[in-house]
């Protein structure tokens, strides 16, 4: 029979959890996965002496995993996007006019807004930083912007969509838990979300005239990656395709992870009828990520180290390592709940 922990004891594992976290991963740098589970084991055996048994604890972390295997299933499709659109262009034509576009100063301040208004449509943070947010980061390099700076611009854009949004699952799940109507909701997270937009905007934009996030000194750095992205694409209106495709999708309610998917089969077709990429190298970027040897008509040796770099990523293998990590809180998260915690 399961006995009600003391508050003491149900605090414990939290306790445990920072330090292990702050110890193994902020000093020693181990594996968070192997963190995680250490944790989680511990967790398991306080509750196992207040009688809770491991059947139990089984069935709460499949609730959990149960409930939240879409959103887990989002990260691969994040991936899928990421390796297709660096194949057909569309992500380096989004940097390619950012660059043009964005002046230094107002960067923050736009990469914010732009992440909000994609967020919002997409109901997806996650997707939001993975497609809108990588073209933003590599404005950002070519730019001369501080890269810890934009990182949390977008990423505040990206979350803030995500709360607003009608289209995302956090925010649909929150009012049926609490007992309300989902634009209820939203009215009343106005309350706190949009005085905080507001702090952050007033930051971004005074941050944004500071040589401490911008560099004068790299303002020849976005000539050269525009150069670099134009003589390596071939870029066409046609390659916002699978943008549109998202945020259309999105705007009409439809499933997100069909949209996904279709917004990345349009890319996969883009790559073959721009790029010249061959149906494999499609298959692979998806899977494995974007290599530049992928495009028959460019010698990767000659592409400058800095685009490389930026372009060289993606594919549904690159989000399992943050699967795993999310699998493994969830044994953690389970046996919390199982516990009594």
């Amino acid at each position: 029979m399961n006995k009600k922990p003391p508050f003491a004891v149900a605090v414990l594992p939290i306790i445990v959890m920072a330090l292990v976290m702050g110890i193994g991963f902020g000093i020693y740098r181990y594996s968070v996965e192997l963190l995680l589970l250490v944790v989680s084991f511990f967790t398991v055996v306080l509750a196992r002496l207040y009688g809770t048994s491991w059947d139990q604890v089984s069935e709460a972390v499949s609730e959990k995993i149960g409930k939240s295997f879409m959103a887990i299933f989002i990260f691969v499709f994040v991936g899928l996007i990421i390796g297709t659109w660096m194949l057909s262009g569309t992500i380096p034509m989004m940097i390619y006019y950012g660059l043009k576009l964005l002046s230094p100063s107002m960067f923050l301040v736009s990469a914010f807004i732009i992440t909000v208004i994609v967020s919002v449509c997409t109901g997806t943070s996650f997707g939001s930083v993975g497609t809108v947010g990588l073209a933003l980061i590599g404005i950002a390099s070519g730019l001369g912007v501080n890269m810890a700076a934009a990182a949390g611009a977008i990423i505040s854009g990206a979350y803030f969509g995500d709360k607003m949004s009608p289209l995302s699952d956090t925010t649909n799940l929150a009012p049926v838990a609490a007992g309300t109507t989902l634009f209820e909701h939203i009215r009343h997270m106005f309350y706190t979300t949009l005085p905080a937009s507001l702090v952050c905007l007033a930051v971004y934009f005074i941050a944004g005239r500071s040589s401490a996030v911008v560099s004068t000194a790299e303002s020849s750095a976005a000539t050269e990656m525009m150069d670099g992205l134009a003589s390596t694409f071939q870029f066409n209106l046609l390659l916002l395709l699978p943008l549109i495709i998202v945020l259309v999708g999105s705007a009409m309610g439809k499933p997100t992870i069909p949209v996904m998917f279709t917004a990345a089969l349009t890319a996969g077709a883009l790559a073959m009828i721009f790029q010249g990429a061959a149906i494999g190298s499609v298959i692979t970027a998806g899977f494995g990520g974007f290599q530049l040897s992928m495009l028959p008509a460019i010698d990767p040796e000659a592409v400058a180290a800095p685009i490389k770099a930026l372009l060289e990523r993606g594919g549904m293998n690159s989000m399992m390592t943050t699967v795993l990590k999310v699998l493994c809180a969830f044994l953690f998260a389970g046996a919390m709940s199982a516990g009594g915690f």
